[in-house]
């Protein structure tokens, strides 16, 4: 396992350093707004007018169920690696960028406490953080709370045959938004420090809730409207975040807002979040350097990816631009350092799954390497059409 130090300096050569931000946490969403948005007056009815009503056929919405199950038995093993993360999350085992967190089923995450030196980060108001101690590491925590095992849940909801797995799922994942809401309130605390880690959090728990669209204890009104209101606070926070946000967490925040507005349309502001986002990302790709961070490119086909399938498109230049970028890091990307992944927990990959991505989306042969196979995150994406276009390139 690698050291603490070293995979500090990864999260923040990959995603920059945490730092204290403006956090107004008085500005928040209540019930009466949300359901106001919706143009609702009563909380029960936010359930199947949210969730029974999917406005994209985005890889995370019900309706491509199917048809990725059928793309992962294509896939020898393809399942049985995504199973094999439902029971990391299911038993609270997380893996941020290299370093392994484990603290039981059921038992509750120490969302504060430093993972170098066992000292607690202090729960105020996060524009009053002090400076963190040299020692500290904040961003690996800030990757704690992305709830990236939200992805992995909904993975074996979605594979699971046996009702009784899929319940585990649904409920762990009940479980693990409201602890996390509990334990930090909006603008408080360590996980409220970085305006991409919020964006990224609110984009696991929109695609989650998508994914578990029809399980019973997700649709408990109680939840939806408390995952709801917090979906608002995350993506007005980021919003108020974005002026004079540092480079390397835009990519990150324009992302949650755009995905979490075009999953959830309903939400207040909603629209003015898309065109936020829609510009943010175009002029980060604008400026990005040739061979950008490999995540920030994952980050990118992400949004191009959902952008096609909700014909809300950002237009040929952008396309075409990330197009380039991709063919600029077929190879050069280093593999010997833990990334993200588009899907799932924090993990070890290489250019190889990276590249195969971009060939898929761009039905670029050039981007296919020969002894790449098909990658996992492709059946999760693009589903059997991407089989397809995968095999022939």
């Amino acid at each position: 396992m690698p050291k603490v130090g070293t995979a500090r300096a990864v999260m923040e050569r990959a995603f920059g350093p945490t730092r204290a931000i403006s956090a107004p946490a008085s500005e928040t969403t209540d019930e009466r707004g949300l359901l106001g948005a919706y143009a609702l007056q009563r909380p029960e009815r936010v359930v199947a007018r949210v969730l029974d009503h999917a406005s994209t056929t985005a890889f995370c919405e019900l309706s491509r169920r199917q048809d990725v199950l059928e793309s992962l038995a294509m896939l020898p093993g393809a399942a049985a690696r995504a199973l094999e993360r439902t029971e990391a999350a299911l038993a609270r085992r997380f893996n941020v960028a290299g370093v392994e967190l484990a603290f039981g089923a059921g038992r509750s995450v120490a969302w504060h406490r430093d993972l170098a030196t066992g000292r607690l980060f202090p729960l105020v108001p996060a524009a009053a953080m002090r400076p963190y101690e040299p020692d500290m590491e904040p961003a690996l925590l800030g990757a704690l709370g992305r709830l990236e095992s939200l992805i992995a849940l909904g993975q074996g909801y979605w594979i699971a045959r046996d009702p009784r797995e899929r319940t585990r799922c649904a409920e762990e994942l009940v479980a693990l938004v409201n602890e996390f809401l509990d334990e930090n309130p909006v603008g408080y605390g360590i996980h409220w420090t970085r305006a991409g880690d919020v964006a990224l959090r609110a984009s696991n728990i929109a695609q989650a809730l998508r994914m578990f669209a029809d399980a019973p204890a997700v649709r408990s009104p109680a939840f939806v409207v408390r995952a709801l209101t917090a979906l608002a606070e995350h993506v007005a926070f980021v919003e108020r975040q974005l002026v004079g946000a540092e480079t390397a967490c835009a990519a990150e925040a324009h992302t949650g807002l755009f995905l979490v507005a075009v999953l959830f349309p309903g939400l207040p502001s909603s629209r003015l979040h898309r065109t936020l986002a829609q510009r943010g990302l175009a002029e980060h790709l604008e400026r990005a350097a040739t061979a950008p961070e490999g995540f920030d490119l994952e980050l990118f086909a992400l949004v191009q990816i959902v952008s096609g399938e909700s014909q809300d498109t950002f237009g040929r230049v952008f396309r075409d631009r990330l197009a380039r970028q991709f063919g600029a890091v077929h190879g050069p990307l280093r593999t010997s350092e833990p990334r993200p992944r588009i899907l799932g927990e924090s993990t070890r990959a290489d250019a190889r799954e990276l590249a195969s991505i971009g060939a898929i989306l761009f039905r670029e042969p050039r981007l296919k390497r020969p002894e790449a196979p098909f990658p996992d995150d492709g059946a999760w994406l693009f589903g059997s059409a991407g089989v397809a276009t995968f095999e022939g390139l």
